[in-house]
């Protein structure tokens, strides 16, 4: 079996590409690992300097618009959606943490 056959492989376990989201390659290489951890299987996500792959590139400025608007809206909603968490998050946290002693006001006077 060669690397293209285990890939369309690894790609029918999961279902193929989401097309409702925003940033899909993210997703497929978050369900890729996630499927071989949930079946004990050797792997691991590596950085490869060269590129590998082909990008299409925007070759107008409305291209290029359409395409950083959609980055944007991927990166806003996100900031929407999760950031009222994580702030609730260290309104709860930050007041334990000075409880506890995990943080001292010293310490934390040095980052204002």
């Amino acid at each position: 079996m060669n690397v293209s056959e285990r890939s369309l492989i690894g790609l029918q376990e999961i279902d193929g590409y989401a097309t409702d989201i925003v940033t899909e390659d993210l997703d497929l290489v978050v369900r890729l690992h996630r499927q071989m951890l949930e079946n004990d299987r050797p792997c691991r996500v590596e950085f490869v300097p060269e590129p590998v792959v082909w990008a299409q590139v925007p070759e107008t400025l409305a291209d290029l618009s359409t395409q950083r608007r959609r980055w944007y809206r991927g990166l806003y909603l996100l900031s929407e959606g999760i950031g009222p968490l994580i702030e609730t998050y260290g309104y709860v946290v930050v007041p334990v943490a000075f409880a506890l002693g995990v943080v001292n006001l010293e310490s934390q006077s040095r980052f204002f």
